[in-house]
């Protein structure tokens, strides 16, 4: 089978070296993975045409990685294939959640399935998090997300508590293969290094249902949360997540993030 986007990749590869005296320097396949921030296996399995439904934001990080131009770039994005299957929805929250949801639009809160894939979420939690390129999935916002270590000031937590969240999901779900949380990790297993190696370290810490949260939002500044979690039901497919203001100036603040909400029509800038 013909492997266009794998060529090309180890194309530029081979060449993103810059030259020297004995010709065309090379990266390795580890140098190009660390620059995109994804585990070296998932992209030497590019590179062999093993896997060939990259998302969108892996071929943007690959494209910096390996310092393509905007034409070698639109060629990279054009050859990427559709996936052979979209990403299932979110499944529905209990209907307690919507409600609890509907009632706490003065703070940020959002309801989340048990692959941490937004389902809803209010102004207030779209506004704080208009900085991220997409906001659909916490842990894609959290490993994914180039705007991560600038929004989160306390980012190796942060990313802890998605891990957590994801192992307990997994668990609740009995470890199956189909199951929403075993597939994200799957997926996140291979499209973050960051997530590699935390989760080759070993079980993840008990999640805990209230943890402090600071942030920098990229007009409001600096925000000091505590972030409750709450389950729909005792298996754990749907939670409600709501950040509660630790100060006054914090609380004066979050009034203002609907401003930030992308129905709004205001983004930061």
């Amino acid at each position: 089978m013909v492997n266009h986007l794998g060529d090309l990749l180890r194309r530029h590869r081979l060449t993103a070296g810059g030259s020297t005296p004995d010709g065309p320097a090379k990266l390795r396949r580890e140098d190009v993975a660390a620059r995109a921030g994804i585990s070296t296996g998932y992209y030497a399995q590019l590179e062999q045409g093993r896997r060939r439904n990259p998302s969108h934001r892996v071929l943007e990080a690959l494209a910096a990685a390996l310092g393509l131009s905007d034409g070698e770039r639109r060629e990279l994005l054009a050859l990427a294939p559709r996936p052979a299957a979209p990403r299932s929805r979110p499944h529905a929250a209990p209907p307690a959640l919507p409600r609890a949801l509907n009632a706490l639009d003065h703070l940020p809160a959002s309801i989340l399935d048990a692959g941490l894939r937004v389902v809803s979420a209010n102004s207030r939690w779209r506004g704080l998090h208009a900085g991220f390129t997409a906001d659909e999935s916490l842990a894609d916002m959290r490993f994914l997300d180039a705007s991560a270590p600038d929004f989160y000031l306390d980012w190796h937590h942060a990313v802890g508590a998605v891990l957590s969240l994801l192992a307990a999901a997994a668990e609740a779900d009995g470890g199956t293969e189909t199951g929403q949380a075993v597939s994200e990790i799957r997926r996140l297993r291979a499209e973050s290094a960051a997530f590699e190696r935390m989760w080759a370290r070993g079980p993840a810490p008990a999640a805990q249902r209230q943890v402090r949260l600071r942030v920098r939002h990229p007009v409001l500044g600096r925000l000091n949360y505590r972030h409750d979690l709450f389950f729909g039901d005792q298996g754990g497919r749907a939670s409600l997540h709501v950040l509660f203001p630790m100060d006054s100036q914090t609380a004066a603040l979050t009034a203002l993030l609907d401003l930030y909400a992308p129905s709004a029509g205001v983004r930061p800038s």
